[in-house]
């Protein structure tokens, strides 16, 4: 066969494999966008993961709604973008953002590496930022508004975690305005990889890159703009000079509405707990909701990295549990620390209960026996639920809970609440702690409970070093070298779960106004 034949059996194939059609009529555009377009009409575009992962419904369509609202004041169109049913979309119509509102988590998180799968299999899915900006831009839209940006995670020079927002922002050329990366990255290395993919970066108003949380990062931005007309024409020069690579400009949020002296102190968990908006035209943060932990018990196994990490399936199907009673009972804080704690408390006891259980039946894990009551309530008093004795028998130990629980702890002891002021309770000599522990599988689940999207940074290994330093600078350290019966004391677990309760409460404090 002669070259001129290959050539038009690979054209036909490509003209099939494209549909014949340019990619901007591979988006399916809005009347009104697409005729704002046409105009000249400013037009920004708006991501929609926040609308199905970020809150519950109504909350969330109402959400979405306001946020519309607030940039049609401004004398722009919104396009929020997202998949219905296989078909990219630029701009929703009122009944599409209801039903994908609706849908909430049930709808699949979008990433640009997702685009295919999601189209082919005709799904509905709700786009992330680089999702967003890539199907933005081939409507020809070059302005999107978002809350923040992902980036590179602390630890990535062994995980490799970066966000693809960085990758996309490197390769589109799309004006990306928000409140920074979330303070919970490493901020100087997600500037140092934006610099290697040839982004413009800039502050308004402010020296310093923002943090999402914060107006400040502590990081010097590259570059500053003062008004509206600076940041427009930096954007217009980028657009003209045919970089293909987009330009983020970072907001701060006002001062007046951060809470930055005091999240300045808070761990990665606290604020991973939180989940906030910016409601865009005033600036003003809020808090929105707890984070959907429901959508964690469909990657809880996938969490599991290291030696650390090794989680039985009924440890899977325990944390699937345990989010689904989260997102049906939502923290009342900032009243509940205590119940708080002593509701965590009662899940790692009965996280332990059911290590022991697979242990003793190697052929099968089998999933943890709750009770279908515990479906509907969390423990409402201080008292921790589970068995006692067992939960707190030595694992490592080949005699029986009963021989394991002797001492003052001894079988059939009613388990004592949980200390209102943990640091009154006085320490435990070396060879009595591990009498009054958790295991390391039972801290890497609850490492799984508190695993955000924003928390991901933070790996198992790392989490359970943390809880394993504490224990030593309390004197308690571990008397075995095996990593799988390394164990933690429940005093230093009290202590973390009532801090990151109370880091919790300080920022809601902050974050939501009083009522009046």
């Amino acid at each position: 066969m002669d070259p001129s034949t290959w050539k038009r059996r690979i054209a036909g194939l490509s003209a099939q494999l494209l549909g014949n059609s340019s990619s901007q009529q591979a988006v399916h555009v809005n009347e009104e966008v697409q005729a704002a377009l046409q105009c000249g009409q400013a037009v920004v575009a708006l991501e929609s993961t926040i609308v199905t992962h970020g809150m519950p419904y109504p909350q969330n369509l109402e959400t979405a709604r306001e946020v519309e609202a607030v940039v049609r004041q401004a004398g722009a169109v919104p396009a929020t973008v997202a998949v219905l049913q296989g078909v990219p979309c630029v701009g929703l119509t009122s009944s599409q953002l209801e039903e994908l509102a609706s849908k909430g988590s049930r709808v699949r998180k979008t990433s640009r590496r997702d685009l295919p799968f999601v189209t082919s299999q005709r799904l509905d899915g709700s786009t992330t930022v680089s999702a967003t900006m890539l199907l933005a831009a081939r409507a020809g839209i070059h302005v999107f508004v978002t809350g923040g940006i992902g980036g590179v995670h602390r630890g990535a020079e062994t995980s490799m975690d970066i966000s693809a927002d960085l990758v996309d922002l490197g390769r589109t050329p799309m004006a990306v305005v928000c409140a920074g990366a979330k303070s919970i990255l490493d901020i100087p290395r997600t500037l140092e990889y934006l610099e290697t993919q040839g982004v413009c970066v800039a502050a308004y108003q402010s020296d310093e890159f923002p943090a999402f949380f914060t107006p400040s990062s502590g990081c010097q931005a590259p570059c500053r703009v003062e008004d509206p007309q600076q940041a427009a024409g930096l954007v217009a020069s980028s657009l003209q000079l045919g970089l293909n690579s987009g330009v983020l400009i970072g907001v701060p949020i006002p001062s007046e509405h951060a809470a930055a002296e005091d999240l300045k102190i808070l761990t990665p968990c606290h604020l991973g707990v939180l989940h906030i908006l910016d409601e865009g035209r005033t600036g003003r943060i809020e808090m929105a909701a707890l984070h959907n932990f429901t959508s964690l018990a469909r990657s809880s196994a996938g969490q599991a990295r290291g030696p650390h990490t090794m989680l039985l399936d009924s440890h899977v199907e325990f944390q699937a549990w345990c989010m689904q009673q989260l997102w049906r009972d939502v923290l009342s804080l900032p009243t509940g620390i205590d119940d708080f704690v002593a509701w965590m408390v009662s899940l790692l006891e009965q996280s332990d209960q059911a290590h022991k259980q697979d242990s003793a039946r190697p052929s099968r894990p089998r999933t943890p026996n709750v009770p279908a009551s515990k479906l509907d309530a969390r423990p409402s008093s201080a008292q921790p639920e589970g068995p006692a004795d067992e939960v707190q028998a030595d694992p490592s130990s080949s005699r029986p809970a009963s021989a394991a629980s002797s001492g003052p702890r001894a079988t059939g002891e009613t388990q004592p609440e949980v200390p209102q002021d943990c640091g009154s309770e006085p320490l435990q000599p070396k060879h009595e702690w591990r009498l009054d522990c958790f295991r390391v599988d039972t801290i890497m689940a609850m490492h799984g409970l508190l695993q955000l999207e924003v928390l991901q940074g933070v790996p198992a290994h790392s989490f359970y070093e943390l809880l394993q330093d504490a224990s030593e600078e309390q004197g308690l350290a571990p008397l075995q070298d095996d990593v799988m019966d390394q164990l933690i004391p429940r005093r230093v677990i009290l202590d973390f779960l009532r801090d990151l309760a109370g880091g919790m409460k300080s920022v809601l404090a902050y974050l939501v106004p009083p009522e009046e």
